[in-house]
């Protein structure tokens, strides 16, 4: 009797560890503001969970006005635009994970007609500027969503899988920090 007592604590035991792993390790899921998985390859609305109004992710110029489509940077921006949305593009899966490895890209329907892969634009840079010139094989591409909220589905992005991106307000270079820089995804 006591050795199947024995067995089956350590059946239980190790129940327990995978799914402590599962919840709280690289295999968790990013969910979208209705609780449901990320799927990749689908667009998103990005809205950030702030203090202020709603906050939508969009792009715009840099300082010359007549910059091509992919080489405006993301910023954030009251206006919210039905053609502005993002895709996540993991290296395997079909949904995207906590802390794993991917491709960020941002449709520009109405301004562009085209889709720009995330980069940043200068890695040595204390502020991270975003912009849409990356490649799917380029280190500076590779970005990560990391939890922002113990309970909540509300994320972060990092660059490469440690260094937090926040983005600037449209018409300013000031970056938002903090629990200001986090999201929750809307499907489109």
């Amino acid at each position: 009797m006591k050795r199947g007592n024995a067995i089956t604590m350590r059946s239980f035991l190790l129940v327990a560890v995978t799914s402590c792993a599962v919840v709280f390790g690289g295999n968790e899921l990013v969910l979208d503001a209705y609780s449901r998985p990320v799927k990749a390859f689908t667009r998103y609305y990005p809205r950030q969970v702030s203090s202020k109004a709603n906050m939508w992710l969009t792009t715009t110029n840099t300082s010359d006005p007549e910059t091509p489509c992919l080489e405006r940077r993301v910023v954030y921006t009251s206006v919210f635009s039905e053609d502005e949305t993002i895709m996540f593009i993991p290296k395997q899966g079909a949904y995207v994970r906590v802390s794993t490895e991917l491709n960020t890209v941002m449709s520009l329907d109405s301004k562009c007609d085209t889709l720009g892969i995330w980069r940043v634009a200068d890695s040595s840079s204390k502020i991270k500027e975003v912009v849409l010139t990356g490649s799917m094989s380029s280190n500076d591409s590779i970005f990560t969503i990391q939890r922002a909220h113990r309970f909540l589905s509300i994320y972060k992005f990092a660059f490469g899988n440690s260094t937090d991106i926040s983005f600037a307000e449209k018409g300013s270079d000031v970056p938002v920090f903090g629990s200001e820089s986090a999201f929750v995804f809307l499907p489109r």
